[in-house]
């Protein structure tokens, strides 16, 4: 994959004094990263005190780096870097793992949606019943979590 820097990207660089080679290393070995909208991530990458977020879009073969900036810590609890998604056609049934474990409950967020935790009330599985029908999206044969290619 190429990285390019968008215009917005380099001016944002430059205007916070952050260094290109940071930036790369945190695309190359994001520590967490966050699903945004419209296919956005962000990446988060610790340097001293601070994490470092970079806000990328991926196009084809490429990594898009929309902006960048310095957070004294992650806001939002991340998603799991190791994330794994499948889609089964057939049943129409998304299913996005976390991390795997053994489920001690399954808690029906809303119809069709359901979550397994494990007993610590951590996230594991997360099962979407009618998934095209609930996001729009007709196909599901290629997605994009962090670095892989899911089909």
């Amino acid at each position: 994959m190429r990285i390019i820097f968008t215009k917005h990207s380099i001016i944002k660089l430059e205007q916070r004094k952050i260094n290109r080679q940071f930036v790369l290393e945190t695309i190359k070995n994001p520590e967490l990263v966050k699903l945004t909208y419209n296919y956005r991530e962000e990446l988060y990458r610790k340097f001293g005190k601070n994490y470092l977020k970079v806000v990328v879009k991926k196009v084809k073969v490429n990594i898009l780096v929309l902006t960048t900036h310095w957070v004294a810590k992650p806001k939002d609890k991340l998603l799991y870097k190791d994330m794994k998604i499948s889609y089964d056609k057939e049943a129409d049934a998304l299913n996005i793992v976390f991390k795997k474990g053994l489920v001690e409950k399954t808690v029906e967020v809303s119809s069709e949606i359901f979550l397994d935790l494990d007993k610590k009330g951590n996230p594991l599985y997360l099962e979407i019943i009618g998934a095209s029908e609930k996001t729009g999206k007709k196909d599901f044969g290629k997605i994009t979590i962090g670095k892989k290619l899911i089909s």
